[in-house]
């Protein structure tokens, strides 16, 4: 599955991720196995990753591969706008809604 770091907490090994089937959130712990060579999250990057449902709670299991995102982008402003140039102003087009 692919998904979008929403945070993660390097010090306690936690974090969340939007995942592409918007269903529930997914969460980084420190029993996800995580590829050699990714060193760690940053919020926006995109990651593909396994899961598994431990009760309510959707946890990621592995960590398989991590396109480092531009590590200032409001992952809100990723999933639901796209900036576009017309006439020389921005305008913003909504492609997604984020309920919580």
């Amino acid at each position: 599955m692919n998904g979008i770091v929403l945070w993660y907490k390097s010090d306690k090994q936690l974090g969340l991720v939007w995942c592409e089937d918007q269903g529930p959130l997914a969460c980084i712990t420190g029993n996800t196995e995580i590829l050699t060579g990714i060193d760690g999250f940053e919020s926006g990057d995109q990651i593909v990753f396994h899961t598994e449902n431990e009760g309510p709670m959707r946890e990621i299991t592995r960590v398989t591969s991590c396109h480092r995102g531009a590590g200032d982008v409001d992952p809100h402003k990723l999933l639901v706008t796209d900036l576009h140039d017309a006439s020389n102003d921005l305008q913003e087009t909504r492609h997604l809604n984020v309920v919580a």
